[in-house]
């Protein structure tokens, strides 16, 4: 099973994403090397741009993600830098105070480092195995950002077979739990 997990990763990733509807617009581009000059270390690239028409405001994102990771086996540890600029109008007058206080243009600036465990047979669809995961998160105006807070997730997904009817045909169940704190 690790070695379905390990051949996955071995492949370069571009997705490109199209999301528009009447209250969301979004378009997000991303790639993935995972030997960074032939090492054993993966890059991430990724930027994106949102737009959400809200109850009482408008809110628009625009960003970009750079990750480095480096790959032990079944585990990875990865440095992730993040980007991006929140410009919240049109603010209702029943908007959140806390909305209000935010109307205009805010810069979020973070890092984060994880460290992540995944012994799922594929990444794509797993049928069995466990991903664990532990991310720390700190923003900061030291970094550029407007806002200064830190955030913990820790995440577990579990995954296994119920039935098999053929080779082809699972059923799969997944158990995902969410455990974290902000400040």
């Amino acid at each position: 099973a690790p070695l379905t997990t390990m051949l996955n990763e071995q492949r370069q990733l571009m997705s490109i994403r199209l999301a528009p509807s009447a209250k969301r617009q979004s378009f997000s581009i991303s790639f993935r090397e995972p030997y960074l000059f032939g090492l054993e270390y993966g890059l991430g690239l990724s930027a994106y741009n949102t737009r959400t028409e809200r109850e009482s405001w408008t809110e628009a994102r625009l960003g970009g993600r750079l990750t480095l990771d480096k790959r032990v086996e079944l585990w990875r540890f990865e440095l992730g830098y993040e980007a991006f600029r929140i410009r919240i109008t049109d603010v209702d007058t029943d908007a959140p105070v806390t909305i209000a206080s935010l109307e205009g243009t805010n810069v979020i600036s973070r890092i984060a480092p994880s460290i992540t465990f995944d012994a799922r047979d594929s990444t794509l669809y797993p049928s069995h195995g466990v991903k664990v995961s532990l991310t720390y998160e700190h923003a900061g105006q030291w970094l550029g950002g407007d806002f200064d807070f830190w955030k913990a997730v820790f995440d577990i997904d579990a995954y296994y077979t119920i039935l098999e009817t053929d080779e082809k045909l699972k059923h799969v169940a997944q158990f995902h739990l969410t455990v974290g704190r902000a400040e």
